[in-house]
């Protein structure tokens, strides 16, 4: 999810260095494509750099100013700054190259369950709805859990919100996900185990 942050530090990404001197006061906007072993790597992982590069400008053109001048100004108020962070991680779901919606791994039982948190630093609150199934956008959830009285989500209850907020249920399995699934069930059985690494993140 895209993260929005006043900071004197350098930056360490693959696609470069950002430095901010002691002085500086620029706004940064991070988008995190994954750090599991079933996110984009080895020949993927170009491909993943250049679709990041496409969600942030997805991020820019949808947001209702325009975000490069806004970042000129050194000034992005917190209206603007929530709908990037939703912008930002609606696109990460939607696209099947990452681990975050459309196209997330399966567990040990084929299931894809899916978690998201939102944290906000102005009214302090976290929200967050866990291992909900058959959804894409978790992160809507997450965010309209900031405005309730109970702020965090059991999968019933996350299927409850998404009922209330009208959306569809969707299932996030993909046949490239589900193949990877079936092949290392395969393997488990000639194996004669059960085991493997396994968990929610890849």
């Amino acid at each position: 999810m895209p993260i929005f942050m006043k900071t004197q530090t350098k930056i360490e990404t693959y696609s470069g260095q950002i430095q901010l001197t002691k002085d500086s006061q620029a706004t940064v906007l991070l988008a995190h494509g994954g750090a599991g072993p079933q996110d984009p790597n080895k020949e993927n992982f170009n491909l993943a750099m250049d679709r990041l590069k496409e969600i942030l400008s997805g991020v820019n053109t949808d947001c209702p100013e325009n975000l490069s001048s806004r970042l000129k100004d050194n000034f992005i108020n917190m209206a603007t700054v929530e709908r990037l962070a939703l912008n930002g991680a609606r696109l990460l779901e939607a696209d099947p190259l990452f681990n975050a919606g459309l196209g997330s791994s399966l567990q040990n039982d084929g299931m894809a369950r899916l978690s998201a948190s939102y944290m906000e630093s102005h009214r302090r609150r976290f929200s967050a709805v866990m291992n909900a199934t058959n959804l894409i956008h978790t992160s809507e959830l997450a965010w309209a859990l900031q405005y309730k009285e109970h702020t965090v989500l059991d999968p019933l209850g996350a299927e409850r919100l998404k009922r209330d907020l009208g959306l569809r249920t969707t299932s996030p399995i993909t046949s490239q996900r589900l193949e990877k699934w079936i092949e290392f069930k395969r393997n488990e059985i000639r194996a004669g185990s059960s085991g493997g690494k396994t968990g929610t993140i890849g």
